[in-house]
């Protein structure tokens, strides 16, 4: 019988309002592609990476939702078995930090108690329409017991460090919600120096993603 291709499969779900970059963080860390063009996702899709986190070779099952309204009842069910759920949230809106509240309770009704919720600031290259700074959203997180990660998918920075940190944490045993989750000595705003184990490996997409 021919070995696993993996040690540990893992279910991560990206979550948060029309427009916050879900897709576009998807598509850059999936695939290594920025799409100029916004188009709403429309539903669900999903893709496949395979990396190694400290020592385990995990296959990542990424599953974008849709953030309008009339596909929430759907996304609901693509909560049940998520190991890693990423908030995301857009940080050239104003409002964007109230709004995540509505998604941080979806998560807290509909996700198992065992998974690693992230909040994800989105857009940061965008420095000249930021309305929420990189310290307001590490301290609402904070005071939800909740990582902070930010990114730019457009330029990558912060991408990969977003997924790692997210595993990193998961597997260090703290991925229960009611719990302070932070790295010691870093920013977690910032990103985590992870360990030299944790690097890509191997990226494969079952189809491509239209949303």
């Amino acid at each position: 019988m021919a070995a696993p291709e993996f040690d540990v499969l893992l279910k991560t779900l990206l979550v948060g309002e029309s427009g916050a970059g879900k897709t576009s963080f998807l598509e850059r860390y999936s695939d290594n592609f920025f799409g100029e063009r916004y188009i709403s996702c429309i539903g669900i899709d999903f893709k496949i990476k395979t990396v190694q986190c400290l020592g385990k070779r995990v296959k990542l099952q990424m599953w974008d939702t849709a953030g309008q309204e009339r596909f929430r009842t759907i996304t609901r069910s693509y909560y049940r078995g998520s190991a890693i759920i990423f908030i995301a949230f857009d940080v050239t809106e104003a409002d964007a930090l109230s709004k995540l509240d509505h998604w941080i309770t979806e998560v807290e009704s509909w996700a198992p108690e065992t998974c690693t919720p992230v909040v994800l600031g989105c857009k940061i290259d965008l420095e000249s329409k930021r309305k929420v700074t990189a310290e307001d959203a590490e301290a609402f997180a904070g005071l939800r017991s909740l990582p902070y990660f930010e990114c730019s998918s457009k330029t990558s920075i912060g991408v990969d460090d977003a997924v790692m940190g997210a595993m990193f944490q998961h597997f260090s045993g703290q991925p229960n919600r009611n719990r302070r989750r932070s790295y010691p000595d870093k920013k977690a705003v910032k990103g985590v120096q992870l360990p030299a184990a944790v690097s890509s490996v191997e990226n494969t997409t079952p189809k491509s993603c239209y949303c």
